[in-house]
Formats: C-alpha cells, structure tokens, sequence
C-alpha cells in the first residue's frame, strides 16, 4: 500500500477536467487499497474544508481573496454582487500583471497553503508519492518546495495541459513575457521532478531536441477517462438528439459549420443538444444559424454527476476539434466510453482528437474545408447507421493508456 497525496486545482464535485481526471485516478488508486488523500481548494461558497468522496480524503485550502470573491458572487445579479465581482476581477488582471514574469502565478498565496496543508498531512502519515497537477502552477510550486524538503518523496507533475505548448495568455500586451516564464518554470519542475507524466497529445511538442536533457524523466499517459463499465442506453426516441457536452468558445469548440450542415439536412427529425456554457461569440453564432429553437436547446451548465447519464442516454455525441493541436477534449474520451456513435468536426490534420477517433469504430470525422453536399451525404447516413457493438475487451486494448489503471502501473515502477 502506498500513501499518495495528489494536489490540483479544483476537485469533485464541482471539478474541471483537469480535476475529473485526478479524480478517475484517485479512485482508482483507493480501489487496490492505496491510502489516497486530494489537497485542493475552496470553490463552493460554504463546502467543507475536509471530507471524504467515493473513499478518497478530500483537503481543501484557502484559494485567496479574489476567488473567495468569485466564488460568493457566482450567478449573483445584484448591484452588490456585480461591483464586488467586478471589484476581484480588476484585482485578479492586476495581480496577473505584477506577477507577469512569474506567469502563470498569479496568486502567492495558494503556494504557502498547499504546502502548509501537505506538510501537516506528512507529519500525520509520511508521504510516498507526492502528485502535483498541472494547471495554474501554484500546487506543483508548492510540490517543488515539498520534494526541497523531503527529498525521499517521490515527485510527480502531472501534465494534462501542456506546460509551454498550450495557451498563453499576453501580459502587459506581450506573448514574450508569458512565454519567458514559462519555459523558466519547465526547466525549474523537469529539474525538481522524479517523474514528469506528460499526454500523449503533447508528444510532438516534448520530442524536441531541448527536451533530451530531461528525456529518462518525461513519461507519456493519457488522458484517463476511458472506463468500461459506462455503456449507453438505446431507447428510441421521436427525435434525434445531437448531444455536446462542456463549454463552446470560438477556439476550443465551435459548431459554426455543423449548423450550417443542419440547415440544409431535409429532415425534421433531430435535436441539438448543448450542456454546457457557451461565450457570447457562439451565442452569436448559434441564433445567426437560421434554426428554431426547437432544434437547438441551450441547456446550460449541469452538475457533472448529470453528464453519466446524459451522454449515455444520447443518439449522436458531438466533437469540434481544438485550434490549438495540443489541447485536446477530455469529454472525447467519456464519450468513447459510452460506445455511442460520435461525429467530429475537425478543421486541422494537427487536431488532437484525431489519433483517437480514428481508431473508435463507431465515428464519423467530418472534414469542415471538405465538399459541403458529400458532408451533408456522410451525416445523413450516419444518423441511420446502426452503432457497433464495443466489448469491454477490446475498448481496454485500444485505450489501455486511457485509463486510470495505466496511471497505477506508471507509478509501480517509481
């Protein structure tokens, strides 16, 4: 039995991908008898600061005064509310500016209470494995200060965002800045690290030649959603249902040219179904696509215990390809598990989703700079084919690093 304590971001239930999929991991270490305990933050207006979830300790810190502040306007629309929100945000750009050449840490404070938490959970029960995941730096620069003092711990940095390939944003209107940094503190986490578990996804990107010095460090997993015990439901319905599920902006998910092609289906027979929050650049898209708003039902933010038995209950599950190649949609890998029929848009060969729908039997990957009436042709036939039939077998097999066991083997070999 090993004692791991893992640290991210945010943690169930009210979690982001990144901490969906630490969770998937926790409970599959706690499942072979492994002590887990997750150190997170606070970001439910009210939530205990210790409890226990599906049999993993949950530890949750202080995140600062400008998330306490988010998190008690959230979904107010008072005049209060408004200017104390508006009030954290300013505060928020202004300490992302002054802490620019530190990028992406932005709040100081966060470091000293994840580490002030995992050194009291060490002196409670010596840590073995100590994981820190990726996100916005704070909990894996707490992991570098802790593996400082505890040398004998096993140190991982998790990265299910690319560390200096994802996303940057300018500060003080300049990429250099961010970028700067960022490769500052690749260097610092490879240097610190016994192990760097880096996605599959991101291969490309660490398989340069200033990545050879850390090369015996850097591991390549896999986003670990992939379960086998998630198969959909069949019920026939009136009406098809397109189900997308997560959050739709302009770089990440944009079903511009998927409502273009629904316009023109002769059909009155389908659904689109949107879960998920949606920026007010696809807001614009969606009413300017010339449909009703009985084929296209904006649902809104759900819990994430509804996504289950939303995504296995759906006819179509729908995924847009990232701009950024490596980005990659978490929720692909749920909708895999499901053995649902999925259609892709993609509008790069560079889309990460690709090497994964490639291989799942019951896809379509439509091509968006394709011919417009062959893509009209491919959908409808699509939405009348019977889906295949998944063992649980073959799903491991073609997934095997998908899941969250593949993450328990990687640290066996520690």
């Amino acid at each position: 039995m090993k004692n791991v304590v893992i640290m991210c971001d945010t943690y169930l239930p009210k979690a982001s991908p990144n901490g969906i999929c630490v969770s998937q991991v926790a409970k599959a270490l706690a499942e072979r008898n492994d002590n887990v305990r997750i150190v997170t933050t606070l970001n439910i207006e009210g939530q205990k600061t210790v409890e226990n979830i599906d049999g993993v300790d949950v530890y949750r810190v202080d995140p600062g005064f400008v998330v306490r502040e988010l998190m008690a306007t959230d979904g107010k629309t008072d005049t209060a509310s408004i200017k104390r929100r508006s009030k954290a945000l300013k505060i928020s750009s202004l300490s992302g500016a002054i802490n620019g050449f530190r990028y992406p840490l932005t709040a100081p404070v966060q470091v000293k209470n994840y580490y002030n938490c995992v050194e009291q959970l060490n002196n409670e029960q010596k840590i073995d494995i100590l994981v820190c995941c990726y996100h916005k730096i704070a909990a894996v620069a707490a992991g570098i200060k802790f593996k400082k003092a505890h040398p004998d711990t096993k140190f991982i940095v998790y990265t299910l965002d690319a560390i200096s390939g994802g996303y940057v944003f300018p500060v003080l209107h300049s990429i250099k800045i961010p970028m700067n940094s960022l490769k500052r503190w690749e260097k610092k986490i490879f240097s610190s690290v016994d192990k760097a578990f880096i996605m599959e996804s991101h291969r490309s990107h660490y398989d340069n030649k200033e990545y050879d010095i850390y090369r015996e460090k850097l591991e390549f997993l896999d986003i670990p959603l992939v379960t086998t015990d998630r198969n959909g439901s069949y019920e026939k319905k009136d009406k098809l249902h397109f189900v997308y599920t997560g959050s739709m902006s302009t770089g990440t998910a944009n079903p511009k040219i998927f409502l273009e092609l629904l316009k023109k289906l002769d059909s009155e027979e389908f659904v689109f179904d949107i879960y998920g929050g949606i920026t007010p650049e696809i807001e614009e898209v969606i009413n300017g696509a010339g449909l009703s708003e009985e084929k296209i039902i904006l649902h809104g933010k759900v819990p994430y215990e509804e996504i289950d038995s939303i995504q296995r209950n759906a006819d179509v599950l729908l995924n847009f390809g990232n701009a950024n190649p490596c980005m990659i949609p978490c929720k692909i890998f749920e909708y895999i598990s499901t053995g649902k029929k999925i259609l892709s848009f993609t509008h790069s060969e560079k889309d990460s989703s690709l090497p994964y729908l490639k291989i799942y039997p019951n896809a379509l990957i439509i091509d968006e700079n394709g011919n417009e009436e062959e893509n009209i042709q491919k959908i409808k036939e699509f939405m009348v084919k019977e889906p295949t039939l998944i063992d649980k077998k073959k799903l491991s097999q073609f997934f095997e690093k998908n899941m969250a066991s593949y993450f328990c083997q990687q640290i066996d070999l520690l």
